[in-house]
């Protein structure tokens, strides 16, 4: 009987140990989309799941010498209202060296009611970066594309429409968009060179690449400072 409590005592321990994950039914108190650690989920007016995500790295089997691997992430909007996921699957064969075969990728945007808004083919996350940056609303947003030669940026509305978009020399650091997505800041940085950075004013499809002496930060109001010096109004 000791014997017993103390196997009981060490899993309950071990249990207590583990981060638990959030239920389903403990999340359903808000409307919208919710991102946990393992899932994308959207939530109706009554609370009810209506959609569900899984997110996390993934692998299966295509042929006895062939497996794909798959990434999930996701992303939501402030206000809950839209959500994106991104996919990136490859297809290697496995062994000392992995033989890279095929490589797709895949960007949606979500709505409201969990239908599908636009797809980008393009879409990537570059090193520490996500692949989207959304503004307050998510009424508008940033998606990084990344092309034969270098990295774009554009700026879309929630219907899919590109309103304008920048690209620079170099590895993507920054993708940066005011709450009320007005405007965007972009930074690319090349070996041996000073930073490059873009200023989208996203209404107005306007796209300004500038080289500061300073590191440019954006803030809320859409002013650009380097230093104390104002870059842009």
């Amino acid at each position: 009987m000791r014997g017993l409590v103390l196997i009981l005592a060490l899993a309950a321990a071990g249990r207590a140990a583990e981060p638990a994950a959030r239920p389903a039914e403990e999340l359903s108190g808000r409307e919208g989309w919710i991102k946990t650690p393992s899932s994308l989920l959207l939530f109706d007016s009554s609370g009810t799941l209506i959609n569900e995500i899984g997110l996390g790295s993934f692998e299966e089997p295509v042929s006895a010498d062939i497996v794909e691997r798959r990434k999930v992430r996701a992303g939501v909007s402030a206000d809950g209202r839209f959500a994106w996921s991104f996919e990136k699957g490859e297809r290697l064969k496995p062994g000392k060296t992995d033989k890279p075969l095929t490589t797709t990728r895949l960007f949606i945007y979500w709505g409201t009611e969990g239908q599908e808004l636009f797809r980008n083919e393009l879409a990537d996350a570059p090193a520490g970066l996500e692949p989207a940056a959304l503004s307050a609303n998510g009424e508008r947003l940033l998606v990084a594309e990344h092309a034969p030669d270098g990295w774009i940026v554009a700026a879309y509305d929630f219907t899919g429409n590109r309103l304008v978009d920048a690209s620079g020399h170099g590895a993507l650091e920054l993708e940066q968009i005011t709450p009320n997505g007005r405007f965007a800041l972009v930074r690319w940085h090349e070996l041996d060179e000073d930073p490059e950075y873009a200023l989208l004013r996203i209404l107005a499809r306007q796209a300004r690449l500038f080289k500061p002496r300073e590191a440019a930060r954006l803030l809320d109001d859409g002013r650009v400072m380097a230093g104390k010096v104002l870059i842009s109004p």
